[in-house]
C-alpha cells in the first residue's frame, strides 16, 4: 500500500469511529469496527470484552517488545457541542466529529504501522 492509501484508509476508519457512539464502558461497536479492521489487514487479533491487541506473528521474546496502546472510547458529548458529534463532516480539508482529537487518531494509524514494521521484521 501507498502512504497515500494509509492516509486514506485511515481518515475512512476514523470517520466510521466518529458516527459509531462509543462512550465509556459502551465501545462494542467501536471495537467490532477496529476488530475487523485489524483481519481486513491480516493480522490475527485477540479480544477480551472491548480490549484489543494483535502479537506480531513474528514474535520473538528475546528482541525488544513494541506495545503500542490506546483507546476507542470517548466521554459523553456535552450540551455546547455546534455540531452533530457523531458526524464526521469535512470542511476545508478539517475533519469534525467527537473523539477525532483524542487518541482515537493514533489508535487508527497503529495497523499501517504495525503492518509496515512486520514487513522490516520480515526483512531482517
Amino acid at each position: 500500500m501507498t502512504q497515500e492509501e494509509y492516509v486514506s484508509d485511515a481518515v475512512d476508519l476514523l470517520k466510521k469511529l466518529i458516527a459509531t457512539p462509543s462512550v465509556s464502558r459502551n465501545e462494542k461497536e467501536a471495537a467490532d469496527i477496529m476488530e475487523q479492521t485489524i483481519r481486513k489487514y491480516g493480522f490475527e487479533s485477540h479480544r477480551e470484552a472491548n480490549n484489543i491487541w494483535i502479537i506480531d506473528p513474528h514474535y520473538d521474546e528475546s528482541r525488544p517488545t513494541l506495545l503500542l496502546n490506546a483507546h476507542i472510547d470517548t466521554v459523553k458529548p456535552v450540551a455546547s457541542w455546534t455540531r452533530n458529534p457523531f458526524s464526521p463532516d469535512v470542511e476545508e480539508g478539517v475533519l469534525y466529529g467527537f473523539g477525532q482529537q483524542r487518541l482515537r487518531r493514533r489508535t487508527l494509524f497503529a495497523p499501517p504501522d504495525i503492518q509496515n514494521a512486520d514487513r522490516k521484521a520480515s526483512a531482517v
